[in-house]
């Protein structure tokens, strides 16, 4: 078998001893016909003299095909105008043989009509009698669109599926491309993404020894289907895969948020010449990830109380706001709303701390939650108010639930006192105040509630009427339930 030496040479070493002196101009038009860029000539009015393979292959073209056509013709009409004058000003400003007209992002129509992105540069080549000739050269852009389209989309969409697509696009849009599919779990269910493969092939397939069992795990593997176990080879035999690299995408290093397979239904290529693209998909879907995280993270606190985790008087009213709207149909039902304030509350916070408060505080959030049905809406508005709405209730059922509110609110709230300075010692001379290990208390308070029932549809009006009731409760002396007329 033939080794070649790879190792680095000094700039300058010679490692053919007998290279040619020159090239001629068959060598030439040989590298420009196979170059992997695309090169053309066209004259003064788009008309296309010369086209190399890759040129016309990255339309879905043949040379034939294109040579005597107008490239104008197969330019986007949008774009038109800006590719003119790069011509024109190319024409105008020629500075020589070696000068070339900055890169322009235009779209170039395929042959079934489609059009992709590529950037194109040139200069004027040739000058004769009757035409001014123009070398184009092009260059597919489609990595470079999907990069921005998954850049948009992960500041513009909520949903992160939709920003992962577009990562996947990278792979997608390239020439000649493998496949590609990303899994992740959300929550017990496995989302795939991109091309199909078999659900075997990416979850946390029991076979012993399977690369997803590892990749899940945190490690990465590449091979051919012969290498995978015996169960999982059938399966990758009936889809027709035979090489496969499996990544998985980890934030910091650490979690395994999702995995990426990327595979050819052949062995005869290398999947190694798509490593840095591959490496680019799962840092920017790491990113995408981590981005839709922490977006849904700030929504939440933004629309929740950070103590008791209830949405907050925000949420509320817009959620008030669209009971009041009505669903797609405008129908209204009946709705309670039950104003709720604390009572005996700050005589307990003043005296213990905010650290006994906030104790209270979450727990009523929690004893709400209890007693609220699936379907209701339990907030805190702020200080010691909270709110509950239920739709499709009547006047006794909204009764009914409130008196379970106050006979819950009774029971005691446990909290710690901790680190209490002992008084006497410090109001001691040459005495140095110690702080007293924290202790556990309990509180009793209690609550006055407002009531108001009627239509969802005067649910911003149940509001204020339920607001104005739990006055009333207050006035009749506390720790009661008042339903508004």
């Amino acid at each position: 078998m033939t080794t070649h030496d790879l190792r680095p040479r000094p700039l300058g070493s010679r490692v053919v001893q007998d290279a040619p002196q020159a090239v001629d101009e068959a060598m030439l038009a040989a590298v420009i016909r196979g170059a992997g860029e695309a090169m053309g000539i066209i004259d003064e009015a788009g008309v296309i003299h010369f086209v190399n393979e890759y040129g016309a292959r990255l339309f879905g073209f043949t040379p034939e095909q294109l040579i005597g056509t107008n490239l104008f013709d197969l330019t986007h009409p949008d774009d038109l105008e800006r590719n003119i004058e790069m011509m024109v000003t190319s024409d105008e400003e020629d500075e020589g043989p070696d000068w070339f007209s900055p890169r322009v992002l235009t779209r170039g129509r395929n042959r079934d009509g489609t059009y992709r992105y590529v950037s194109v540069t040139g200069g004027v080549v040739a000058r004769t009698d009757e035409h001014v000739y123009h070398s184009i050269l092009l260059r597919p852009v489609d990595d470079f669109v999907a990069l921005h389209a998954a850049l948009r989309a992960t500041v513009e969409s909520s949903v992160v599926d939709d920003v992962l697509e577009r990562i996947l696009e990278i792979i997608r849009l390239q020439r000649d491309r493998p496949l590609v599919c990303l899994a992740r779990w959300v929550e017990d269910d496995l989302v795939m993404l991109g091309d199909p493969l078999p659900r075997e092939l990416c979850e946390e397939s029991r076979a012993p020894g399977s690369p997803w069992v590892r990749a899940w795990k945190g490690e990465p593997s590449r091979g051919t289907a012969d290498e995978l176990p015996a169960e999982l080879r059938e399966v990758a035999a009936e889809h027709g895969v035979q090489a496969f690299w499996i990544r998985p995408v980890q934030r910091g290093g650490h979690d395994v948020e999702a995995v990426i397979t990327v595979w050819y239904p052949t062995t005869g290529r290398s999947l190694l010449a798509w490593e840095l693209t591959i490496d680019f998909m799962i840092d920017a879907a790491s990113v995408a990830i981590a981005f839709q995280d922490q977006r849904m993270q700030l929504e939440h606190l933004a629309r929740h109380d950070p103590l008791t985790d209830l949405p907050n008087r925000r949420a509320f009213l817009d959620e008030i706001a669209k009971l009041a709207a009505g669903d797609d149909l405008g129908a209204a039902e009946p709705c309670a709303v039950l104003y709720i304030d604390l009572d005996g509350f700050k005589p307990v916070n003043d005296s213990f701390g905010h650290g006994a408060g906030d104790a209270i505080l979450t727990e009523v959030g929690d004893r709400l939650r209890t007693i609220a049905s699936p379907g209701d809406l339990v907030a805190r508005l702020g200080g010691d108010e909270f709110c509950i709405v239920r739709s499709g209730t009547t006047s006794d059922e909204a009764v009914d639930l409130a008196g379970r509110v106050l006979a819950a609110l009774t029971e005691p709230f446990p909290f710690v006192v901790g680190d209490v300075v002992d008084r006497a010692a410090a109001a001691a001379p040459m005495r140095r105040a110690q702080p007293i290990p924290g202790e556990h208390r309990s509180a009793s308070i209690g609550a006055s509630i407002g009531i108001a029932v009627g239509s969802s549809a005067d649910a911003e009006d149940l509001l204020v009427r339920a607001d104005r009731a739990l006055y009333t409760a207050k006035s009749l002396g506390g720790r009661t339930a008042h339903l508004t007329d």
